[in-house]
């Protein structure tokens, strides 16, 4: 089970990290008439797809940037630190539920990233595309929250839901 919610914690790490970005290069290109220049050379469908697996990869690379050094301290100075030994053999990878989220993760990226470029082609200022961004962001939190208040209604007395009851 934990390895599927792994692709959920990069879904939204990467979205935190990477949403705003999009949606500022796009701008950028529409406000510096830099769009009009890219594209006299190339389709728009090529443009935006390029956009999309360009910021995919960066966010891959940001997360491994952040995880490296919480890896090497784990590694290096787990003893000295006094932190416990993880046992990873209890995990289990089945290929279904780790293909699923693989195509999920990759999926909803595509999906929140495109919707980001279309908001960024629509709306003349950052300013005004601050307004429609936050609530979007917001918005992306709602199955999250939603499956922990199902969560409590399934095992109201389970330590995932004792500190919700209150």
């Amino acid at each position: 089970m934990i390895p599927p919610m792994l692709f959920l914690v990069v879904f939204y790490i990467s979205m935190i990290l990477l949403s705003n970005q999009m949606l500022n290069s796009t701008l950028e290109e529409k406000e510096n008439r830099v769009r009009e220049m890219i594209l006299t050379t190339l389709n728009p469908t090529t443009l935006i797809t390029g956009k999309i697996i360009s910021l995919f990869m960066v966010g891959l690379v940001q997360i491994l940037v952040f995880l490296a050094p919480v890896g090497l301290a784990y590694l290096f100075f787990r003893d000295s630190l006094a932190l416990p030994e993880m046992n990873l053999s209890s995990l289990v990878f089945e290929p279904g539920p780790m293909i699923t989220g693989t195509l999920l993760l990759v999926g909803g990226f595509t999906v929140f990233t495109g919707v980001l470029a279309a908001i960024g082609a629509i709306m003349p200022t950052a300013k005004e595309a601050g307004s429609i961004f936050g609530p979007l962001v917001a918005m992306m939190f709602i199955p999250f929250t939603h499956s922990a208040w199902s969560s409590r209604t399934r095992a109201p007395s389970s330590c995932r839901s004792s500190p919700t009851s209150r």
